[in-house]
């Protein structure tokens, strides 16, 4: 059986219509998928019979259940990108080595820039999800999302931060670099007072940039999003300009600033997070070139030079050449995103143990350098590694028992039941999952 559209407002409708048939949830929302230039289209009322729904929901599931209808919708809707948490798993064990080896891993220090690409990216996309389904950003929700993905982890590394400074390095510095991590300003007191004046949370700096952009760039997103229309491929035009113009501020800033002062200020760290969030505009509609050959040349000589400049880059300045590098870095990482994001899956970054450190990247990237501080004063052989695998038990300990439970959906009725996996992926929700954020 067949029906048609209707005509007028109706045939646009967004309401949250919900009907369930077959144990099918079915919200009138866009579907680009299944629907004609990707608009709305009818959704039947209670007055057109049960009939019309369970044909409806037969003729979706069918199409659902189809190989290229599924496989096509899979890589548009981006439920879960396992590739994408191993490439995170790669940056976190880069910065990791830096820390533990650093004349090994002279250019593990990039592996931040990567993390700041890969966080524009999932991000952007959430809000711009928000944007297409309710012409808006839930501001609130947003926010409460990110706090309660970060401040767990966050406050369980200042308080062991605490315990082990009280233990082996007095009690002075407690009021000053404590009150800096929490409260996501820790980057501006390295530039004025030095990493010494953060002790065991300098590291928290990156942590401060990131927080620092998100408090303004939801709002600017929307207000770019009204500019440009419904064409993301302008949207991501303006973000690029936004971007170059903070490169343009980083050579000029470069030439008279220390490299240390400038290292962790906001200020010379915007583009990396901008090229994601541009990345996150264009990636479908530059699916079918990243998802061909020649795409495929592109990343994956991206993605061999991001390895060999993990291995030799050794510079902290932002002027000349040296200040360039970490746009390159910033663009070869959007390419190599934009590939596993095309429905291409790569078997290493995929593997289950590079994916599952990258779901606890957090943790692992800050607990190992708090542990730092009490190595130091036991010496012993192996004293670099021993932080290093310490720090990331600590970490999956964290991530079980401190982190998980605050990112657990809670519910007020029980008894409600988990929505299926077709579910999910029939109500076309953009799903990154709690450790996106």
């Amino acid at each position: 059986m067949s029906f048609s559209h209707r005509t007028g407002a109706e045939s646009h409708t967004r309401g949250a219509a919900v009907a369930h048939a077959n144990g099918l949830r079915f919200h009138g929302r866009e579907r680009p998928d299944l629907l004609e230039e990707g608009r709305c289209g009818a959704v039947p009322s209670s007055e057109d019979g049960p009939f019309v729904w369970d044909t409806m929901a037969r003729m979706l599931l069918a199409h659902l259940h189809s190989d290229r209808s599924l496989r096509a919708f899979q890589q548009i809707s981006m439920k879960h990108i396992p590739a994408l948490d191993g490439l995170r798993g790669l940056a976190c064990l880069s910065v990791v080595g830096f820390h533990a080896f650093g004349s090994v891993f002279r250019g593990g220090q990039l592996g931040v820039d990567v993390f700041f690409v890969l966080s524009g990216f999932l991000i952007t996309n959430i809000l711009l999800q928000d944007i297409d389904e309710c012409g808006r950003i839930r501001f609130k929700d947003f926010y409460i999302r990110r706090t309660r993905r970060l401040l767990p982890a966050l406050v369980g590394t200042v308080a062991l931060a605490v315990v082990i400074w009280l233990i082996f390095g007095g009690r002075a510095p407690l009021l000053s670099w404590a009150p800096a991590a929490l409260g996501y300003y820790s980057n501006w007191v390295i530039c004025y007072y030095g990493y010494v004046s953060m002790g065991p949370l300098q590291h928290t700096w990156s942590l401060a940039v990131e927080e620092q952009f998100y408090v303004a760039w939801p709002a600017m997103l929307l207000l770019l999003t009204r500019l440009c229309g419904r064409d993301k491929s302008l949207l991501a035009k303006a973000i690029l300009g936004l971007a170059g113009c903070f490169v343009a501020l980083r050579f000029a800033l470069g030439s008279v600033e220390s490299p240390l002062a400038l290292y962790p200020s906001t200020l010379v760290r915007m583009d990396a997070l901008l090229i994601g969030c541009a990345c996150s505009c264009i990636y479908k509609e530059t699916a079918a070139f990243w998802s061909s050959r020649r795409g495929g040349l592109v990343a994956g000589a991206c993605g061999v030079t991001l390895i060999a400049l993990s291995l030799s880059y050794n510079s902290l300045r932002f002027s000349g050449t040296a200040g360039f590098v970490r746009t390159l870095v910033a663009l070869y990482t959007a390419a190599v995103i934009l590939r596993l994001t095309s429905g291409i899956g790569n078997r290493i970054l995929e593997h289950p143990w590079l994916a599952a450190i990258g779901k606890r990247s957090y943790g692992i990237y800050l607990y190992p350098v708090v542990l730092g501080y009490v190595f130091p004063k036991i010496a012993f052989p192996g004293r670099a590694l021993a932080v290093s695998v310490a720090g990331i038990a600590v970490a999956w300990v964290s991530f079980k028992y401190l982190e998980t439970p605050f990112l657990r959906p809670r519910t007020r009725n029980p008894r409600v039941a988990k929505p299926s996996e077709a579910e999910i992926v029939y109500q076309g929700k953009l799903e990154w999952k709690s450790d996106a954020l």
